[in-house]
């Protein structure tokens, strides 16, 4: 029988996949990368020598064979974000079996699919910013629940594909290795980085260094000052955000904490407990803001809420109970990001708060002092965040939508921003495209997959820092050699990097060549935004 954990989450997830059915993530963002990237694999192109892509190779290829099997459309993408999205909650509640007792794992369900799998403004999981990020998130669990099941061997191999998804989880799989024994841990390195390194010899074989670094998973090494920009605003350290975030961090930890006080009060009949909760309650109306929701507040806490449990788990691993500290640093190694803007109305904060519901769990355990009535109250809020987060979901994922009806499928994303892309494709099935005819800018190819056509470019994102001269004179001699007949542009605001805008700041060449070599054949206007047909002269 599947356990009760097992059944709430499978439950939830069906109930909120209906309810968002195909209203997941605009098209103005990371979905382009998303859709387009799988489906010129799956049409023969070959990862970072043809498509730029900046993570490992697994996920973009698994959904290539996805695409090759049962098509490059938006159901397969649909059909394949949810079994990674199912996947992934699946491998966290099977790492919490040995950890939480079975309300404690309801609790984690009721939290990871009611309000953080379903997130709104690009954070859901079925089309979330990125499929290599969720699946690493998900071989991580599922790596640290083989290695507290003593199956060292399959531990790693899930441990090096997590590696092969994303080379960042490398951190996380320090959870895993601090549960096995020395010759395990030894068997665990050598299988999951043979297999990690086997997998990227593979990808990147023949392929130039400096092209890498541009256009492949090395481009890490030299991180341009846009993206470290966005990495200071989604971390919540730009200066224009710090206070707020500090104060928001602080907030949601003490409301937690001092609800897990009182919790334990209960439990243990402490004055002190209870003052120390009252106090700290106290704290967090002081110091939240009053226009964020409750829900939201107590999200933006556990990172915090995970570090104290680590503080508290170290000792008690030194004593051989170490799992309470690999779910803390499995935990921590994805919250990095967001540790003090885990906010999830932002697409990275859903993700990497998920993996730190096991230690807020572990948390409230200790703090109900094995008492059935005071966990049942540390819980409490945990299990009844869906009702909390359904009223704001549903007012987002159905509101009036544009439906945008296009040859390889259907989305409607949110807002009035299905309007202008419905008539762009109107437009083009018109007019006629063919493959490699149509680029889409400068962040709009899912345009290309929605028509059906691949862009000639190596790029789907024209993103500031990332398109730097090299990749800009490469795009001009691709867009002279392929001639293709359309470019669409779509404006779209950067400013998360910056403020930078493409043909202004960066990618002036290729603007100049459009420019040159393209004349206006149509504008379209929908929902507040422009978007400009070229066509070539």
């Amino acid at each position: 029988m599947p356990s009760a954990d097992l059944v709430l989450a499978l439950v939830l997830f069906a109930l909120l996949t209906a309810v968002s059915w195909r209203r997941w993530a605009s098209l103005h963002g990371d979905l382009n990368r998303e859709w387009s990237t799988p489906a010129r694999l799956a049409a023969g192109e070959r990862l970072y020598r043809d498509v730029a892509f900046y993570y490992g190779p697994l996920a973009p290829y698994a959904e290539a064979a996805a695409m090759r099997l049962f098509g490059a459309r938006v159901g397969t993408a649909i059909g394949f974000g949810i079994f990674t999205a199912a996947a992934t909650l699946a491998a966290l509640l099977l790492a919490t079996r040995r950890l939480l007792p079975p309300l404690a794992r309801c609790a984690v369900a009721c939290v990871a699919v009611g309000v953080l799998a379903f997130a709104p403004e690009n954070g859901a999981f079925i089309a979330c910013y990125s499929q290599s990020a969720l699946m690493a998130v998900g071989l991580s669990w599922l790596s640290l629940w083989l290695a507290a099941s003593g199956r060292s061997s399959a531990a790693a191999v899930a441990g090096g594909m997590a590696l092969l998804a994303k080379p960042e989880s490398a951190p996380a799989l320090l959870g895993p290795l601090l549960l096995l024994e020395s010759r395990a841990r030894l068997r665990f390195v050598a299988i999951g980085g043979g297999l990690a390194l086997a997998g990227y010899a593979i990808a990147l074989a023949g392929i130039p260094l400096e092209e890498l670094i541009r256009y492949g998973p090395l481009r890490h090494l030299r991180m341009p000052p846009e993206f470290a920009e966005l990495y200071r605003r989604v971390s919540g350290l730009h200066p224009s955000l710090l206070p707020r975030a500090l104060a928001g961090a602080v907030a949601g930890a003490a409301l937690l904490g001092g609800w897990l006080l009182l919790s334990r009060a209960l439990g243990v009949k402490s004055a002190w407990a209870a003052a120390g909760g009252v106090l700290l309650l106290a704290g967090a109306v002081m110091l939240r803001s009053s226009q964020e929701p409750l829900l939201t507040t107590a999200v933006r806490g556990l990172p915090l809420l995970c570090l104290f449990c680590l503080s508290l788990a170290l000792p008690l691993s030194l004593r051989g109970e170490r799992l309470p500290l690999a779910a803390a640093i499995v935990g921590l190694a994805f919250a990095w990001r967001t540790f003090l803007w885990t906010v999830p109305v932002f697409s990275y904060a859903p993700l990497a708060a998920l993996s730190l519901l096991p230690a807020a769990g572990w948390l409230a355990l200790r703090a109900a002092a094995a008492q059935p009535t005071a966990l049942l109250v540390a819980l409490l809020p945990f299990l009844a965040s869906p009702l909390l987060a359904f009223p704001r979901l549903y007012e987002f994922y159905r509101s009036p939508r544009y439906e945008v009806v296009a040859p390889r499928g259907t989305w409607l994303p949110p807002g009035l921003e299905g309007a202008l892309f419905l008539e762009l494709v109107r437009h083009l099935e018109k007019v006629g495209v063919k493959d490699r005819s149509l680029v889409a800018l400068p962040e709009a190819s899912a345009v290309n997959f929605l028509m059906g056509v691949r862009s000639p470019l190596r790029v789907e994102q024209l993103l500031p820092g990332l398109f730097d001269d090299g990749a800009d004179a490469d795009a001009v001699a691709r867009l002279e050699a392929l001639r293709p007949e359309r470019v669409v542009w779509v404006k779209r605001p950067f400013t998360e990097y910056g403020g930078a805008e493409p043909g202004r700041d960066y990618a002036k060449k290729l603007a100049a060549a459009i420019a040159r070599d393209y004349r206006f054949e149509l504008r379209l206007r929908g929902g507040g935004q422009e978007a400009t047909v070229l066509r070539r002269r």
